[in-house]
């Protein structure tokens, strides 16, 4: 068993959704400051992204008012590390998406400055992945239970 942070494709594998997670668009506060201030997401354009690889090359954004942003960026780094990420934002490399917790805290320690806190990104899906060897009653049906259980608390 598995649990896995996004949003699944089709797969053969049994799933069940435990929760989701927000997600914060970020950039390294040295980086921001070199920068015009941007006034609407696609001011973001001209700027440089640390990219997820496992992720859409745009970023879409919903505004307070229901307008949609969707800004394609120019990807100066890709990765497959959410750690990779938050390490190359809090570095000064460019923009990014990362999950609330990494956000809060490069923010908090001054490395990270939070882009458009009005507007929101989809958030990650939280989910327990195992194969399909059994539909009947077994270990992992029951712990994946007993996490769904628990995060719903």
């Amino acid at each position: 068993m598995n649990i896995r942070a996004g949003w699944l494709d089709d797969s053969a594998m049994m799933s069940r959704k435990l929760g989701e997670s927000a997600r914060a668009l970020v950039v390294g506060s040295d980086y921001a400051a070199t920068c015009p201030a941007p006034e609407h997401p696609c001011d973001l354009e001209d700027w440089d992204w640390v990219r997820y690889r496992h992720r859409s090359d745009y970023t879409r954004l919903s505004g307070p008012g229901g307008e949609e942003a969707k800004v394609l960026g120019q990807a100066r780094l890709e990765v497959d590390s959410v750690d990779a990420l938050y390490h190359f934002a809090c570095k000064n490399l460019g923009a990014t998406v990362l999950p609330e917790h990494l956000a809060a805290r490069g923010e908090a320690e001054g490395k990270l400055s939070r882009l458009f806190p009005d507007w929101r990104l989809k958030p990650l899906g939280i989910f327990a992945v195992w194969p399909d060897t059994s539909r009947r009653e077994n270990l992992t049906l029951l712990f994946v239970r007993f996490l769904a259980k628990e995060l719903h608390q």
